[in-house]
């Protein structure tokens, strides 16, 4: 047990790591968002062949063995690989280690939605084609969500607390938020947060035979165009991204780099409909206004948002109308950009993408495009950024939206220089 610290402790960033479809690393993601390319691709990796689904934002050059060329690595779920490579990112960035930092007083908090499914979809294919027998035991173990969390635990001999969550696309901001919780508890010095989704074809079929994953009308469009009036539905990306999180005296009285802060959290459920957003963005709207509160800014103070939003035609409307009524239209508004335009749809991670993405456009003053958006809807009438965009901004709120009506939103803080 670390001691405990104060509720409105400033809690650090000094630790980052991903992996994402424009590559690993950090700076493979600022050079992808900065260009404004599109990961959105045709889909070669796997059959696609029995659903709609056809693309998805897939990292299609990684070579995990390039990281890693050892057996026990190689049978984890992709989804792991993903999660232990950015996690190791994020570790070596903060400089955590067993000479830093005991191991009891390091936590993790994973989250995911869907990276069990690929070693869950063999195990039950293999049990039905040839019988109990013939499954590999050693399989069923990677079945569950809490896989990663796990291996990450054994690989970098963490000892401290453990959690898993999945809560669908607003699990990576929750993770976070269990996060700044324990440091300020005094449950743990440093929390690794890693969110991360792999794609397979059964999610996507899944999602799409659901008429939520692009083309839902199979004669509309078929990419990744948040606020555009054309959007015909979501598409799925892969990513994963790994933060470090400590009190930010602390961080500073080891001399670790601080990349940001994490001012405040805000999170609500609509209670509207399964499966379904509130078309006016109810939970969406109090999400925003609790991180705004607890991060003691007002909605003038925060310059840029990254949004949600994901191309699914009533959720890009709920959550324009929720920045409207909280941030204000016109010239004082602030401005939107959607990195799912290019990264697609990575639920869990998403959150945490976007605290990276805010991270990389305060350091660099780049504020990252929303491609795709040839005809701007003027129902979501936000001020999209739909081209790298110079500007510097001192704090940015991350959004996450997910059906269902649980939502969650991060107000991130330039460190100062």
């Amino acid at each position: 047990m670390t001691e405990r610290m104060q509720t409105s402790t400033p809690i650090a960033i000094t630790g980052l790591g991903v992996v994402s479809p424009f590559g690993v690393g950090m700076e493979a993601l600022r050079a992808g968002l900065e260009s404004g390319r599109s990961c959105v691709d045709t889909i070669t990796a796997y059959d696609l062949s029995r659903c709609r689904a056809t693309k998805g934002a897939y990292c299609a050059d990684l070579r995990p063995e390039a990281f890693d060329a050892s057996s026990g690595f190689g049978r984890m779920a992709r989804g792991t690989q993903l999660s232990i490579m950015a996690t190791d990112q994020a570790l070596r960035a903060a400089q955590v280690s067993s000479a830093t930092v005991a191991p009891t007083g390091t936590g993790v908090v994973f989250s995911s939605a869907r990276v069990a499914l690929e070693k869950t979809e063999r195990f039950y294919a293999t049990l039905l084609e040839k019988g109990p027998r013939l499954v590999n035991p050693l399989v069923f173990q990677e079945t569950v969500n809490n896989a990663p969390a796990s291996h990450i635990c054994l690989r970098y001999g963490i000892t401290g607390p453990s959690l898993t969550i999945t809560s669908g696309g607003a699990g990576g901001l929750q993770a976070v938020a269990v996060g700044m919780q324990w440091i300020r508890l005094g449950r743990a010095q440093v929390v690794v947060v890693t969110s991360t989704e792999a794609l397979q074809a059964v999610s996507q079929e899944i999602h799409s035979h659901a008429h939520g994953h692009a083309p839902v009308d199979p004669d509309g469009l078929n990419d990744s165009c948040p606020f555009d009036r054309r959007r015909n539905g979501y598409v799925l990306g892969e990513a994963a991204v790994s933060l470090v999180l400590e009190a930010a005296p602390r961080a500073v009285e080891r001399g670790a780099e601080v990349r940001a802060i994490l001012a405040g959290y805000g999170a609500a459920h609509e209670a509207y409909s399964r499966g379904r957003f509130h078309p006016e963005g109810l939970g969406i709207e109090a999400a925003f206004r609790e991180a705004l509160g607890a991060a003691g800014r007002a909605p003038w103070q925060v310059p840029w948002i990254l949004a949600g939003a994901h191309s699914a035609r009533v959720a890009d409307l709920a959550e324009a109308r929720a920045i409207r009524r909280v941030f204000g239209a016109g010239s004082g508004a602030p401005a939107v950009s959607a990195i799912k335009s290019m990264l697609g749809e990575t639920e869990a991670a998403s959150g945490c993408l976007g605290i990276a993405a805010a991270v990389l456009g305060m350091e660099h003053g780049m504020l990252s495009p929303t491609v795709h958006c040839a005809e701007p809807d003027p129902e979501c009438e936000v001020d999209l950024v739909t081209a790298p965009r110079r500007a510097q901004v001192e704090a940015a709120l991350i959004s996450s939206i997910w059906f269902g009506g649980g939502h969650a939103a991060v107000v991130v803080e330039r460190s100062a220089p």
